[in-house]
């Protein structure tokens, strides 16, 4: 026998399947939210891989062919090692075009502009070299991710750890010391690829 129901008791009913359907509207729509967003990160994630694994890929084919990626080297592979390079006339012409690519571009990018002494510090050295070889890979490529990847990550991860290393200089001393004669660069080059023995050259004394 089929239950009858009263018209409060269907009311009740009808209101508990509303409440029900609510329920699992919001239910899917924080669902609808949450897969949204790790699809999101997903593929952000898979740019950002994607972007890298063009350049590496770049990088790979230019050193296959010769190309850029040995130019300005003491050979036609590899990168600018600051730590092994032993010809002065090298040295001389890294320092240059870095200095150069600092004036003209670097200093616009940074944070925090490096003072006169970062070509005495051989670690902030290393780490010129490498971002002026990302900013010229980069913007000669044809992957905008290259670009952003530089811009949000190579720059600022370079640039913080170089202001580390350079803490405890101001714009026109040495570790808060010493002046630095900005051009005794070439001096500088050929002490670092020959001697290393005592104090650089082109430290004037105390600021």
């Amino acid at each position: 026998m089929s239950r009858r129901y009263e018209p409060a008791d269907l009311a009740g009913v009808v209101d508990h399947l509303v409440g029900r359907v609510d329920d699992l509207d919001s239910r899917l729509s924080g669902m609808h939210r949450l897969v949204h967003e790790k699809v999101e990160k997903d593929v952000e994630a898979l740019g950002r891989g994607l972007g890298m694994l063009n350049a590496t890929l770049r990088d790979m084919a230019d050193g296959a062919a010769g190309g850029p990626a040995g130019q300005g080297g003491e050979s036609e592979e590899g990168q600018q090692d600051w730590f092994a390079v032993t010809d002065p006339e090298v040295a001389r012409g890294w320092l240059a075009e870095v200095g150069d690519w600092h004036g003209r571009v670097y200093r616009w990018l940074a944070t925090d502009p490096l003072p006169d002494c970062w070509p005495w510090h051989p670690a902030v050295v290393v780490e010129m070299l490498a971002l002026h070889a990302h900013y010229g890979a980069a913007y000669t490529g044809t992957a905008p991710t290259a670009v952003s990847d530089l811009l949000t990550r190579w720059l600022p991860a370079a640039e913080s750890r170089m202001v580390k290393l350079l803490q405890d200089c101001s714009p026109r001393s040495h570790l808060g010391r010493t002046r630095v004669d900005t051009t005794a660069i070439d001096e500088l080059a050929y002490w670092w690829t020959v001697s290393k023995e005592g104090e650089p050259p082109g430290l004037a004394g105390v600021a």
